[in-house]
C-alpha cells in the first residue's frame, strides 16, 4: 500500500476542528483532552517515549563505555563520529519521507536502530574490537534522527494552537521521563549486570518500539492523521525564513541541543574524574538531569494557550546558563546533582516553548 500522504497547502483551512476533537474545554485540561481524542495520538506518544528512552540511554551508555576504554579523548571522538553522519541523514529525512512515505521512513528508522543496538550489545558482550562496537553506535545515531521528524509529521493537522502547545507539553513531559528513565536504566544495568547489560536492555526496548510503530495507521487511511506537505531541507529553510520569529526559535533549539550534547560528555567527566565515582554514577547524574526535565515538562502545561512565550524562553535560558556554570565549577555531589536538575528543567522549557512558537 502506498502510504504517502496527500499534500495540503499551509494556507488551506484545516478540517473542522470541533468535529475531529470534540467540544472545547477549559485551559490546559480541555486542550489535552481534545488532543488525546485525536486519531493515533496516544500510540504516537507511546512510540515517542520508547524511542527517547533508547536514544538517551544508548547515548549515555556509549559515552560511558568510550570513557572507560580511552578517557575523555576517546569519548569525545566517538561523540563526534556519531554526530557527523547524523547531521547528513537529518538533511535527507524530509525528501525520503516525501518519496517513500512518512510511516515507511519511521518504521525503517526504528528497525535500523533495533538492529544496530542489538549488534552493539553483541559486540560489547564479546569484547569485540573498537570498530565492532562504535560502528553500530554510529549507525544507530544516524538512524535515530529519522524518528523525531517523522513522528512529528504524523500528528493530526486538525489540532488547534492550544492543542499543539498541549501536545508539545506532553512530549516535553515524556522527554523528561525518558531523560530520567533512560540513564537510570543504564545505571541500574551497569551496577547489576556489567558493561553489556545496558545495551541488551536497550536493544529489547527499541525492538518493541519498532514493532509498535508498525501498528500506526498509514497517512490517508481511515483514522489516520493527514500529514502536511513534505519539504526538503533547503525548501523548509526558505519557508521558515519567511515566518516571523522562526529564526530565533530555531536558534534557541540549536543552542539547547548544543548544551545537551556538551552535558552528555560532562556528566561522565563530572561523575568519574571530578567526583571520583563509578560509571554508574554518570547514569544517576544523567537521571538527575532527567528529573529536572520531567519537572520542566509538567511546568510547560502552565503555558498552554499563552500567546507571549518569549519571556519564558528568556527565563529558561538564564536558568540554563546559571545551572551549567554550577556544573562546571562544582566539586561536590550535593551541588552537582541539583545543577544537572536545573539544566534539565531549563532545556525542557526551552524545547516546549520554542516548538510551540514554531
Amino acid at each position: 500500500m502506498d502510504d504517502r500522504a496527500p499534500t495540503r497547502s499551509l494556507a488551506e483551512p484545516p478540517p473542522d476542528v470541533t468535529d475531529a476533537l470534540g467540544p472545547p474545554g477549559p485551559g490546559a485540561a480541555g486542550a489535552l483532552g481534545r488532543a488525546r481524542r485525536a486519531p493515533a495520538v496516544l500510540r504516537l506518544c507511546l512510540v515517542y517515549v520508547g524511542f527517547r528512552l533508547v536514544e538517551l540511554g544508548t547515548w549515555v551508555a556509549v559515552t560511558i563505555h568510550a570513557h572507560r576504554q580511552g578517557g575523555v579523548d576517546e569519548a569525545g571522538a566517538v561523540m563526534v563520529a556519531e554526530l557527523v553522519p547524523a547531521v547528513v541523514v537529518a538533511a535527507l529525512v524530509g525528501r525520503a519521507a516525501a518519496r517513500c512515505g512518512t510511516r515507511t521512513v519511521l518504521v525503517a528508522g526504528l528497525a535500523t536502530q533495533a538492529a544496530a543496538v542489538t549488534a552493539l550489545a553483541v559486540a560489547v558482550t564479546a569484547s569485540g574490537p573498537w570498530w565492532a562496537v562504535y560502528g553500530p553506535a554510529v549507525v544507530a545515531s544516524a538512524a535515530m534522527v529519522t524518528t523525531r521528524p517523522t513522528l512529528m509529521a504524523s500528528f493530526p493537522p486538525t489540532l488547534g494552537a492550544a492543542e499543539i502547545t498541549a501536545v508539545h507539553s506532553v512530549l516535553g513531559w515524556l522527554d523528561g521521563l525518558a531523560l530520567l528513565g533512560g540513564p537510570a536504566l543504564v545505571a541500574v544495568a551497569l551496577a547489576a549486570g556489567g558493561a553489556a547489560s545496558p545495551f541488551t536492555a536497550l536493544a529489547l526496548l527499541i525492538g518493541a518500539t519498532a514493532l509498535a510503530s508498525r501498528g500506526l495507521p498509514a497517512p490517508g487511511s481511515a483514522g489516520a492523521p493527514v500529514a502536511t506537505e513534505h519539504l526538503g531541507f533547503a525548501s523548509a529553510t526558505r519557508a521558515l525564513a519567511g515566518l516571523g520569529g522562526a529564526g530565533a526559535a530555531l536558534a534557541v533549539l540549536a543552542g539547547q541541543a548544543l548544551l545537551v550534547g556538551t552535558l552528555d560528555l560532562l556528566v561522565v567527566v563530572a561523575a568519574v574524574d571530578v567526583l571520583g565515582g563509578s560509571p554508574a554514577l554518570a547514569g544517576w547524574l544523567s537521571a538527575a538531569f532527567g528529573l529536572g526535565a520531567l519537572l520542566g515538562g509538567v511546568g510547560g502545561l502552565l503555558f498552554v494557550g499563552r500567546e507571549q512565550l518569549w519571556p519564558v524562553v528568556a527565563g529558561a535560558g538564564a536558568t540554563a546558563v546559571a545551572s551549567s556554570a554550577l556544573v562546571g565549577t562544582s566539586e561536590a555531589l550535593w551541588l552537582t546533582a541539583p545543577a544537572f536538575m536545573g539544566c534539565g528543567l531549563a532545556v525542557t522549557l526551552l524545547v516546549v516553548t520554542s516548538r510551540s512558537i514554531l
